[in-house]
């Protein structure tokens, strides 16, 4: 395939999506990055430490949505409302947030993404924007973390 459609022409096309960062990726969320994991018990830890870091991303908004995503339930409703960051890889890298494997360092079970106040835990994610030989971007599938109440304000 890379033949048919030449070599150029893929660089041309990562160097778009690369650049398109600094012009698209320009909603900031912060990463609540869990510094240690469970207590000499094995449990979790109760005084645990995390690291704030703001990331720059671009978010995909649930806008494709025509129906209630509530589920009620007997003591009220789950929100099950979800949202997508869209990272770029490059700018990722840049910062030391990818694994030696390309991976982004981002732990699912104890991290979390912070946006406009809302908490929200990854429940997903995959690599996309392939170009040929390699991804270029990663998107996080997020779920609000927080179940909140009546008496709660946004």
């Amino acid at each position: 395939m890379a033949d048919l459609i030449g070599v150029s022409n893929w660089n041309i096309y990562k160097n778009i999506i690369r650049d398109a960062h600094d012009t698209f990726n320009q909603e900031t969320v912060l990463w609540q990055k869990r510094l240690f994991g469970l207590d000499i018990h094995g449990e979790d830890d109760d005084n645990a430490q995390y690291q704030f870091i703001p990331l720059k991303c671009l978010m995909n908004y649930n806008d494709f949505k025509v129906w209630p995503l509530n589920t009620p339930t007997v003591s009220g409703e789950l929100d099950r409302e979800t949202t997508v960051a869209i990272f770029n890889l490059k700018y990722l890298g840049e910062n030391n947030w990818l694994s030696t494997n390309g991976q982004f360092l981002f732990n699912q079970a104890t991290d979390r993404l912070i946006h406009r106040g809302i908490t929200y835990k990854s429940t997903g994610d995959t690599l996309l924007a392939q170009a040929y030989n390699e991804p270029l971007l990663v998107h996080l599938v997020l779920t609000r973390e927080e179940t909140e109440t009546a008496t709660e304000q946004r």
